[in-house]
């Protein structure tokens, strides 16, 4: 009998280690599902959250593609749908020749923000292969030129001629495209467009700083534009980084060696020279001269400007050596009744991926190609001592094959109404 009371509460000691033992998974295994429907419900919430603020935030952009850039200036909150979880911020200011938009969503502590550079469609219409001012004297082609798209001529016609001992050799049809007739002046910039491009350049210098060889400039959008004023003494660059929203102003020669990375930023100067082999991409401008060395590679979406509004000054002139690759935009712009037109020299086998818009003379060696279009009021074309007027040759001008994606500044004659992200450049 007392054997058989041991075995018992042996038995009974088992049972109840066993049972508690299986109590206490189940409770671990029942927190742990419990634990893994909070944290599933609460990983749900947020995702809902930030798919809401996404969603808030796509809505912002393409409500600040569609507005007008005044609207925006001040950044003020507001709710896109008066529902209180839907707030978001538009700012938007001037860039150079575009516009940035600051675009942001938030919820509470959390937010979503994207900055992006704002560009105009191309208007089928108004953008062409080429636009020469009606002196009422034909276009003449002659080499291998080749012009695909649609043309702006004096009534006068476009026909091919023999220039130089060069007859021409392209096409049975000069014009792959609608020719219609010029006018006697260019399409004028946008008059809004242009006031906004010159006061934004004003009132922008501060104390001279001196910036040594291999400083770093580099500020992001989501902070105030960081302005760099160089003074009045010529400055040439070495082996700086130069990015972001930044502004170099120079009141005289600046000089920027192959060594400098620029990318995204403003450089106004009186006078401004990118050496032989600079890469980089940004918003170029000058008020007497730009000069670009051999080999270089402004990448989409450059632009190079220079602009003068002083009747006593002297023409502009912008030079871009041979071997060079422009992706964006070329102009070229005097006020017609107080300064003389501008000049711009284009070297050999160079590639434009964009458009020219000169109010003046384009002078062309051995020809180029251009996919996008130019808009002048003379060509040249020079071989040895000879200068040949409103002469095309072995120039490759094609505005149809440029890309779908490709934007332009609202400024130009030939930009559509349509707004489209130009460039993404930040995001946080």
């Amino acid at each position: 009998m007392e054997a058989s009371g041991v075995t018992m509460k042996k038995f009974s000691g088992t049972a109840l280690f066993m049972v508690l033992t299986i109590s206490l998974i189940l409770g671990i295994l029942c927190s742990s599902l419990i634990l893994m429907s909070y944290y599933y419900r609460l990983q749900y919430q947020k995702k809902e959250r930030w798919s809401l603020l996404e969603r808030n935030l796509n809505s912002s952009i393409t409500l600040s593609l569609h507005s007008d850039p005044k609207s925006y200036q001040e950044g003020e909150p507001f709710s896109l749908f008066r529902e209180g979880s839907d707030s978001v911020r538009i700012q938007q200011r001037p860039w150079g020749l575009y516009t940035i938009s600051q675009c942001q969503s938030f919820i509470q502590k959390d937010s979503l923000s994207k900055v992006f550079l704002v560009g105009n469609t191309l208007d089928s219409e108004k953008s062409a292969a080429l636009y020469m001012i009606d002196e009422n004297r034909p276009v003449g082609v002659s080499g291998n030129t080749s012009i695909s798209g649609d043309v702006f001529v004096p009534k006068a016609g476009i026909k091919d001629a023999y220039v130089s001992d060069i007859a021409y050799t392209g096409d049975k049809a000069i014009v792959k495209g609608r020719i219609k007739n010029s006018n006697r002046s260019l399409p004028s910039l946008d008059s809004t467009q242009l006031e906004n491009f010159l006061s934004f350049l004003k009132n922008k210098k501060g104390p001279a700083i001196t910036l040594h060889a291999k400083d770093s400039v580099i500020q992001s959008f989501f902070s105030p534009t960081k302005v760099i004023y160089l003074g009045k003494r010529v400055v040439t660059l070495s082996g700086n980084y130069i990015q972001g929203n930044v502004i170099l102003l120079s009141d005289t020669l600046l000089n920027l060696d192959s060594t400098v990375h620029c990318k995204d930023a403003l450089i106004v100067a009186k006078s401004l020279v990118l050496l032989h082999g600079f890469r980089g991409s940004g918003q170029f401008f000058a008020k007497d001269s730009i000069h670009i060395g051999q080999n270089a590679t402004l990448e989409y979406p450059s632009t190079l400007g220079v602009f003068s509004l002083d009747k006593r000054a002297l023409p502009t002139k912008l030079v871009v050596e041979k071997n060079c690759l422009v992706e964006g935009t070329i102009f070229s712009y005097s006020s017609p009744r107080t300064t003389p037109p501008g000049f711009v020299d284009l070297g050999k086998n160079i590639h434009i991926m964009g458009h020219l818009y000169v109010r003046g003379v384009v002078r062309f060696f051995s020809g180029g190609n251009i996919r996008g279009g130019i808009f002048v009021d003379r060509v040249l074309y020079t071989s040895g001592n000879a200068s040949y007027e409103n002469y095309l040759i072995n120039l490759q001008l094609d505005s149809k094959t440029i890309s779908k994606n490709y934007l332009t500044s609202p400024i130009f004659p030939f930009a559509s109404t349509d707004k489209k992200v130009l460039k993404w450049l930040e995001k946080k």
